[in-house]
């Protein structure tokens, strides 16, 4: 019996939002949304936003045009763990750059 290849073998790592919502308090309202590749999950954010409970959470494990602070662009291999996190928070937009520094 040959050992399997890298790309031959099946990934068992694979991101699930059933396993992920298992593991979050019960009170929890946002919704998990698992991509296994999107152009960036900001992107897919500010589409939902307005109508997104708070808390949505996107992930995905791989970006085909991932942007981090200040809209620098990033690689995003597949992989990793790629993630949005919508907040409906009363914050003065001044402050809002603390969410980000927090993370």
């Amino acid at each position: 019996m040959k050992n399997a290849t890298a790309s031959e073998k099946k990934n068992t790592n694979i991101l699930s939002a059933d396993a992920i919502k298992s593991l979050l308090p019960e009170d929890f309202s946002g919704d998990i949304i698992v991509l296994e590749t999107t152009e960036s999950t900001n992107l897919d954010a500010a589409k939902i936003v307005k109508t997104a409970p708070h808390g949505t959470t996107i992930l995905a494990d791989a970006q085909t045009a991932g942007r981090g602070r200040l809209g620098r662009s990033f690689f995003a291999p597949s992989g990793g763990i790629y993630m949005s996190v919508i907040l409906h928070l009363n914050l003065a937009f001044s402050d809002a750059v603390l969410i980000t520094t927090a993370a």
